[in-house]
């Protein structure tokens, strides 16, 4: 996700919600300069439909404060 010069968050009880249900597995940001900052959620779900709409119902999404970009991701190390 990328800023667009706001700081819209999404509601906490919808972040929890999503952990929760295992869709995110890590989410942040980077400690940059704001102009620089974004934003990275790690979430799995069945498809890139799913995925579409899952990125679309934050709310910053939605209020236009922040972008999305869908990027397709298969692990190749992971630590133990």
């Amino acid at each position: 996700m990328h800023s667009q010069g706001s700081s819209a968050q999404a509601p906490p009880e919808l972040k929890q919600r999503a952990t929760t249900a295992a869709q995110v597995i890590l989410a942040g940001r980077t400690q940059g300069t704001l102009e620089r900052a974004f934003g990275l959620v790690v979430f799995e779900v069945a498809g890139a439909e799913l995925a579409r709409e899952f990125m679309q119902i934050d709310p910053a999404i939605m209020a236009g404060a922040m972008s999305a970009t869908l990027h397709r991701h298969s692990v190749a190390q992971q630590r133990k």
